[in-house]
């Protein structure tokens, strides 16, 4: 099965970080159903996001992202075929407060301050794997066992 890998950054047009977390329920969900993975960081009302599945399952929920009032100035990182999930334990894993993973974003932006625009599809991948990896120690939204 060939395996989309899709990241996004976007900012929130109008969403405070609850309401984030309520359709945070919704997509995973519909990211079970769609047998989606992936990972999502939202911080300063921007998101940094990642999807893995089937092309046409992938090209389909950021359609729907990049058409989404919730979300303004949608970019695409990157887009490309892997072989292999790098966030299979998650429909949607979910971090909105670095906490102790702060030293992490330095290290693939360059940055101390969440600019997910500034970062390339490498970088981007890089960091939500060592974030997801290390737990964060911030705020995490777990996924239901």
């Amino acid at each position: 099965m060939t395996i989309a890998q899709l990241i996004y950054a976007s900012e929130a047009s109008t969403e405070p970080r609850a309401k984030v977390e309520e359709i945070l329920v919704t997509a995973r969900a519909r990211n079970k159903q769609l047998q989606l993975t992936g990972y999502l960081c939202f911080r300063s009302d921007m998101f940094l996001q990642v999807l893995e599945g089937a092309p046409a399952s992938v090209s389909a929920v950021y359609a729907s992202i990049a058409n989404d009032r919730r979300h303004s100035h949608v970019v695409l990182l990157g887009y490309e075929k892997v072989v292999k999930r790098r966030f299979s334990r998650w429909a949607m894993g979910y971090v909105a407060d670095l906490g102790d993973a702060q030293s992490i974003l330095f290290n693939y932006s360059g940055q101390n301050e969440f600019e997910p625009y500034g970062m390339d599809h490498t970088s981007a991948i890089e960091f939500l794997s060592e974030v997801a990896s290390v737990g964060a120690g911030g705020t995490i939204v777990r996924e239901p066992a």
